[in-house]
């Protein structure tokens, strides 16, 4: 019996010293490289948008509806996020409703400004890109349109 032992462990013993010495002679794994810091650059689209302050909608720099508080009354419903302009006649109005509660975020924006006749509907994902006094910058790089919100 001792020898049927001691025949079972001398291969054990012979295979384990190879396996460790061929382990040895390995170089080692190589170290993956540092992955690149992600650029913190932002468009001279968006940095123009950030510029501006007074809640509404902008397109390709320019403003298609903004508020001001001689012309326009507003409503905010911050539990169900929509917001709302409108001239005291309604020929101007901009509706704005968040359909999500993200950083990305999807909202559903109607929009007549004084100087449409045609009501306007747009679905959109935006980006929040801001938030200062109150109030919240979101954008989409692609299609150039930012809003600025009520912020809770």
């Amino acid at each position: 019996m001792k020898t049927n032992l001691l025949s079972f462990i001398k291969p054990m013993i012979l295979t384990l010293v190879l396996v460790m010495s061929m382990a040895v002679s390995c170089p080692g794994p190589d170290i993956p490289p540092t992955p690149p810091t992600p650029s913190e650059e932002i468009s001279d689209d968006l940095k123009a948008f950030l510029l501006n302050n007074d809640i509404g909608l902008y397109l390709d720099n320019d403003i298609l509806f903004t508020y001001n508080d001689l012309e326009y009354q507003t409503a905010w419903n911050a539990d169900n996020d929509m917001f709302r302009i409108q001239s005291d006649d309604q020929h101007a109005y901009l509706n704005i409703t968040k359909n999500s509660i993200d950083s990305i975020a999807s909202f559903t924006i109607n929009y007549k400004s004084p100087s449409q006749n045609e009501s306007n509907m747009l679905i959109l994902r935006l980006r929040r890109v801001k938030i200062m006094d109150s109030k919240a910058w979101w954008w989409n790089e692609s299609l150039k349109i930012g809003i600025i919100t009520p912020h809770k």
